[in-house]
């Protein structure tokens, strides 16, 4: 929960609060030169004979035919200057069928731009495309470009069209060849905006995995899924598809000019349940083409498999006449599983974790080795007699809009998981996400078949006590997840919606969560250290017990020396019946440093079976910092690091303050994610981590 100094006293704007401030330029389409995805649904047309388009209550639904012919496509004309501040965007698409998609920018006097990718049927999927993930068009017939780079400020128009259509305009026997059924198609849009900041999150590296989106073209697959499925222990692609006489799969990637510049070798990271050969094909902006054979061996078990380029040869229908590939000029990858055309029968599965490059310099980006954009320039805090944090400039998590916070971090198989507070668009309330990760680095939200907010755990509940949702806390205990919360009734942010009480929800799989009662599991007591608000639950066990270390609010008949925040306990056997501890366990008088106390702290216990809290120190005006302490049980003595152990930057995404930290323990080192509060609103999750042990 993000605080601020408002008008002399200790304030904090609520989660929701700040997110709906963060959002507003992102989410609110009006942020750049008033466009407005309702409003400007008029404009939109069709074309292509056949086509249909019905405009429904800000829905743009787009019927269409695939099949020989001129392909049908949706096409927005921009005014001259409408996008002068536009820096990405974003929609919200549904398909009727497994598709690829390809969202075209044209220039004035410019260049032609378009970005490619994959969707699956049924479900709303939500799309963020940033600068970089454009590519030009550099074939015989398209318009030059002066710079070299996507300008918005000269964006004459959008169009969107199912990619199938260029593959059926081309060469309608192509449709047989990649099993593609003509007939109508349906696309629908909603929430196009165009942001007014670079979108957060990761971007998706030169493999096209690591966004919200898998970027590439698939072809000839019945079943295509993007996420960790199967063997992929990140976001990948997983393709089933059947092997018969004249029909073929392929994968196609669209890559940056001179993303390959420099390399010596490609290296695959796939997996096919059968046995399988791919036909690799690189492709330059030249029309030079060039490929190779790779076998994949059977089984669902990713294995890496390096490609020389120097063993790349001709292909037949290259238009140049060199013999090997320039990696300079290289502008598309694709792989193709043509088994069936020969002797292969039956289905198959493959799956694809992405490719990383081997030599050359920014061209080596991918899920492994992000690009420099991403950025790993780090900072590093040193406090006597503790070991030094280490913070990443950059932020690791920012969902759509830099309207992330709130994290609980902990280890799930042989990943990680984090449940988080994301945002309620439509209600414009704090909400509760969760995301999985192999690295801690790259996160992405976990489907839990929410279509209007992908990764939700539970529903807000209008009116009631939980209207608006915030710091939430999960853990596995006795073969069940806990999940617990904070709720309000949201009249204005946090402090204008007193009271706040904990909420919980439990779940056998940590996805599909259900409440065991509808009423609070810990309220306020009127009159007590948390007389007016209750946040940031954590919980460690303890002797037996549940021990669980909250942030208490009181402003108004508080006991004495209890005004403002303090750190108090409760006590559980079963996860649900709470125990009020009688005294408190920290609080201001323990942190003469900070003006205003701490809040938010997360209490773990360490592998040498010492209790370590970490917390955000509130300097009011001045900004948070993080700090750390350490007791051999929950309810202290604490042992309290006079120093912080994470600072807020100059500028950046916590330039007012890293807040709210999570810890895991993981080997020799202790790993923390926190929020970041920026001074333009936004609300990121940031990394650090220190070598274990804390205190040497």
């Amino acid at each position: 929960m993000p605080h601020a100094r408002i008008g002399g006293r200790l304030r904090a704007v609520s989660f929701a609060g700040a997110l709906l401030i963060a959002t507003a330029a992102a989410a609110a389409p009006e942020a750049i030169g008033g466009f407005d995805f309702k409003r400007e649904a008029g404009r939109w047309t069709v074309l292509g004979d056949g086509a249909k388009l019905e405009r429904e209550d800000g829905r743009l639904d787009f019927r269409y035919r695939i099949g020989p012919g001129q392909p049908q496509m949706l096409h927005l004309p921009v005014p001259a200057g409408r996008l002068a501040d536009a820096q990405g965007l974003s929609f919200q698409a549904r398909t009727s069928i497994n598709l690829s998609v390809v969202v075209t920018l044209e220039e004035q006097g410019g260049g032609r731009w378009s970005s490619s990718f994959t969707l699956s049927k049924g479900d709303w999927t939500a799309v963020v495309l940033r600068p970089e993930d454009f590519v030009l068009a550099t074939e015989a017939d398209a318009p030059a470009d002066s710079n070299g780079r996507l300008d918005f400020d000269r964006v004459r128009s959008l169009t969107l069209l199912d990619a199938a259509g260029f593959v059926a305009a081309g060469n309608a026997a192509a449709l047989d060849f990649f099993g593609l059924k003509r007939g109508e198609r349906r696309i629908e849009l909603r929430e196009l905006a165009f942001l007014a900041k670079p979108p957060g999150g990761k971007a998706p590296g030169l493999d096209g995995l690591g966004g919200p989106q898998a970027q590439w073209m698939v072809f000839g697959a019945d079943d295509v899924d993007f996420g960790r499925r199967g063997p992929l222990r990140d976001d990948g692609l997983q393709l089933k598809y059947e092997r018969k006489v004249g029909r073929a799969m392929s994968l196609i990637r669209p890559l940056p000019a001179g993303a390959l510049r420099g390399a010596q070798a490609l290296t695959l990271e796939i997996a096919s349940r059968e046995e399988a050969e791919l036909n690799v094909v690189l492709e330059q902006a030249d029309g030079g083409k060039f490929e190779t054979r790779l076998k994949l061996s059977d089984g669902e078990k990713l294995r890496s498999y390096t490609l020389r380029l120097g063993d790349f040869k001709r292909a037949g229908d290259s238009r140049t006449a060199a013999d090997k590939p320039e990696p300079a000029r290289a502008s598309q990858l694709l792989l193709t599983e043509a088994a069936g055309l020969f002797s292969k029968r039956g289905d198959n599965a493959l799956w694809l974790a992405g490719f990383k490059v081997q030599g050359g310099g920014s061209a080596a980006a991918g899920k492994d080795n992000p690009p420099a954009a991403e950025g790993a320039a780090t900072v590093t805090v040193e406090s006597p007699g503790w070991s030094p944090w280490t913070k990443r400039v950059e932020p690791v998590h920012s969902g759509p809009y830099s309207a992330v916070g709130d994290p609980t971090v902990w280890k799930e198989g042989d990943g990680l998981r984090m449940v988080y507070n994301c945002f309620d668009i439509e209600r414009k309330r704090g909400a509760i996400c969760l995301a999985s990760s192999s690295d801690g680095l790259r996160w992405t939200d976990v489907p839990t078949g929410d279509d209007k907010l992908p990764g939700r755990l539970i529903k807000t509940r209008p009116g009631q006590w939980d209207d608006a949702q915030e710091t939430p806390f999960m853990f596995k205990w006795r073969g069940e997840y806990l999940l617990y919360f904070i709720g309000y009734k949201d009249k204005g942010g946090f402090f204008a919606s007193f009271p706040a009480h904990v909420g919980l929800a439990v779940s056998k799989d940590g996805v599909r969560f259900e409440r065991p009662d509808t009423e609070p599991v810990l309220k306020t007591t009127p009159g007590g250290f948390d007389g007016d608000s209750i946040s940031s639950p954590s919980i460690v066990e303890h002797e037996g017990k549940l021990v669980m270390l909250y942030s208490a609010y009181c402003f108004s008949k508080c006991p004495p020396g209890g005004a403002g925040v303090t750190l108090l306990a409760a006590t559980s056997t079963d996860g649900r019946n709470w125990t009020k501890h009688p005294t408190p366990i920290l609080t201001k008088k323990d942190f003469p440093h900070a003006k205003e106390g701490i809040a938010e702290a997360e209490v773990r216990k360490g592998p040498d079976g010492q209790y370590y809290l970490f917390y955000s120190l509130l300097y009011g005006d001045k900004g948070h910092e993080v700090g750390e302490a350490r007791a051999p049980s929950p309810f202290g003595p604490w042992e309290i690091n006079p120093e912080p152990i994470l600072r807020k930057s100059a500028k950046g995404f916590d330039a007012i303050g890293p807040i709210a930290p999570t810890v895991v323990f993981d080997g020799n080192r202790a790993r923390m994610w926190f929020h970041g509060f920026g001074k333009k609103r936004t609300i990121d999750i940031g990394y650090a981590e220190a070598p274990w042990p804390l205190k040497p």
